[in-house]
């Protein structure tokens, strides 16, 4: 190892051994932090997912009764103007409807949301890739 003087001490210059030894362990944290930033962004996203589920099923149990409410009322009202058979297929008709346009609304807002997601993701990879090149 070669030996400088600098203001009047002697220390020894790392080698180049030493050196590589310093870049390595410096790669070795860059890659620990970001795998530790990922694991963060994953926790983060994994908890939004959660605590929307839990809203969720805590809201799907009160529209429920709500729903099966606002159709016995249904039924009960078109009782004195249709035949039971009748009335059962017009409120089982409307049921289907409003069903069927709440899982299109849904199957839209999810593909939309999906759509963001990758498309975020496109851009980000597409960044990394400028800044690489």
């Amino acid at each position: 190892m070669a030996q400088t003087a600098r203001y009047g001490a002697r220390h020894e210059e790392p080698g180049l051994l030493t050196a590589l030894g310093h870049v390595l362990q410096a790669g070795q944290r860059v890659v620990i932090d970001r795998i530790e930033l990922i694991r963060l962004e994953v926790l983060e996203v994994v908890r939004r997912g959660v605590d929307g589920v839990a809203l969720i099923v805590a809201g799907v149990m009160p529209l429920l009764v709500g729903w099966l409410a606002l159709a016995g009322a249904l039924f009960f009202v078109l009782d004195d103007f249709l035949a039971p058979e009748a009335n059962l297929a017009l409120t089982g008709l409307v049921q289907l409807v409003a069903g069927a346009a709440l899982v299109a609304a849904g199957v839209q807002r999810a593909r939309r949301a999906r759509e963001a997601l990758t498309g975020e993701r496109k851009t980000e990879a597409a960044a990394a890739a400028h800044k690489t090149a």
